[in-house]
């Protein structure tokens, strides 16, 4: 193996940045799908920016009309203006959060900020994704391209080693020659090859007497071998924190989800009833501002939650070495 020490390096150095390569192209597809995902929140999170403006309004003009009858006070249509204003406000900063997102997907996608793009594609559900830690160390350490290079390196390291060791030994050299003679002749037929026959054999020992670089070389390779060991057991316990703090953070999302929904069920019922109360005379319409408000607010943040949700998902996939994409960019898991 020594004699194509060079070209077996080579190869093997083409392989390791092929997968290097896969590795950015796997983490590039999962950042522009979770900007695409975020972009389709936002649509739906303008799309309730306007709801709730459209609520305030009503509040408000309901605040007006109970105060001219006389069963209203100022101070309701003051809060029900000032909840208002905070709503349109809140509405346009979301245009332009939006706005100013899709000009950076544009940039992502390598296309001009002023080509006009449409957002193709419905907001991803919550996908069904279980897996036991075991299973998942065991896919991880036998699928991950970052940890199969660390494995190759190390036996590229042992080679090395193999070839410093095999620098500490004498030099041997064997030499053969054959040798004939003839008168010249106008042909080669001609030719007696049977005179003036000689025949060489030799060999030729090399022992260096200086060996401090060769000792250094073998040592240097020896230090650089236990390294690399020591590098691999790291990046192994790496590996296995990755994929337990995945799950981890998959299962908090999950928590996170039921009570996200589970709040936006109460919140609406809240809505409901401070407007029946409100129209009864029981409360103010500062319990109507606050309930719209506070349900505007789980709706956009659930959003965000699922988008993490199904990111989170595909994150795991690739710490798995299960992601695969495509040459057209699509994901594949």
């Amino acid at each position: 193996d020594i004699p194509y020490h060079a070209l077996t390096d080579a190869e093997r150095n083409l392989l390791y940045a092929a997968r290097n390569f896969e590795g950015y192209r796997q983490n590039f597809a999962i950042q522009i799908t979770q900007k695409f995902y975020n972009l389709l929140s936002q649509k739906i999170q303008l799309a309730n920016a306007e709801e709730n403006v459209r609520g305030q309004q009503f509040a408000y003009d309901q605040a007006k009309a109970l105060f001219r009858i006389g069963t209203g006070s100022s101070l309701d249509v003051f809060r029900a203006e000032q909840a208002l204003l905070v709503a349109k406000n809140s509405q346009s900063n979301a245009v332009e959060q939006f706005q100013n997102a899709l000009d950076n997907f544009k940039i992502d996608l390598g296309i001009s900020i002023d080509s006009d793009i449409e957002l193709i594609g419905d907001f991803p559900e919550l996908s069904e994704f279980s897996i036991s830690l075991d299973a998942a160390l065991a896919a991880a350490m036998n699928n991950r391209l970052d940890l199969l290079t660390a494995r190759d390196q190390l036996e590229d390291v042992r080679v090395d080693l193999d070839i410093a060791r095999n620098g500490l030994l004498p030099d041997l050299n064997l030499s053969l020659s054959y040798g004939s003679s003839s008168e010249i002749t106008d042909s080669f037929s001609g030719l007696d090859w049977g005179d003036g026959e000689s025949y060489s054999a030799g060999l030729n020992l090399e022992i260096p007497l200086d060996r401090m670089g060769r000792r250094n070389a073998f040592r240097n390779a020896e230090i650089a071998l236990e390294r690399e060991i020591r590098g691999l057991d790291l990046k192994e316990q790496q590996v296995r924190l990755e994929v337990q703090s995945a799950l981890r953070q998959l299962d908090q999302l999950k928590f996170q989800l039921e009570i996200g929904s589970r709040s936006i069920e109460s919140l609406s019922l809240t809505v409901e009833k401070a407007e029946i109360d409100q129209t009864r005379g029981t409360v103010t319409n500062r319990d109507v501002v606050e309930a719209q408000t506070a349900l505007t607010e789980a709706k956009n943040s659930q959003l965000d939650r699922i988008v993490s949700h199904e990111i989170q998902i595909l994150e795991i996939y690739r710490l798995l070495g299960l992601l695969f994409v495509s040459e057209e960019g699509m994901i594949i898991s």
